[in-house]
């Protein structure tokens, strides 16, 4: 044949364009290009897990699979409640009652002081650490009646 290449021209099944293949590469194609054939082959897989489910045979592997999840299913949860749930099971040993002894015959009056060690809060020596006469925090000795200004310096009380 002198030298000439002859082609064919198929038409591609999913995209219907039209694409050259060599006679003596051709065995059969029917898609153009490798995107056009993995395009197709998954439509046509698709349809047949279709067609499958709709058989009789497929309606019931899907159903014995269903029962099989949803007893799986109810296994997780029985199993995941008996791990979480908490009963309160008390204490084995129990700490000893207490018990509070009243005083006898009729309740006293109580006075506005209150005794404690002894001294009541009238005594001489404060607890609070504060003299009732001597200078406050703010107060230094030699400034008793003045106070601070804005500026911070010492200001006479108007």
């Amino acid at each position: 044949m002198d030298g000439k290449l002859l082609l064919r021209l198929e038409r591609c099944l999913r995209c219907q364009g039209v694409f050259p293949i060599c006679r003596s590469c051709y065995h059969g194609q029917a898609y153009c290009s490798d995107d056009c054939r993995k395009s197709a082959r998954a439509s046509q897989l698709r349809a047949l897990r279709a067609a499958y489910q709709a058989s009789p045979g497929g309606r019931e592997d899907h159903r014995d699979r269903n029962r099989e999840l949803r007893k799986r299913d109810r296994e997780l949860r029985k199993r995941a409640a008996s791990i979480t749930s908490v009963m309160d099971q008390g204490s084995e040993i129990l700490a000893p009652s207490s018990s509070v002894c009243l005083p006898q015959g009729p309740p006293s009056l109580m006075s506005s002081e209150v005794e404690v060690e002894g001294r009541n809060h009238g005594d001489d020596d404060s607890t609070d650490g504060v003299s009732e006469n001597g200078p406050t925090l703010d107060e230094d000795l030699g400034e008793v009646g003045r106070r601070r200004g804005v500026e911070g310096g010492v200001a006479e009380r108007a």
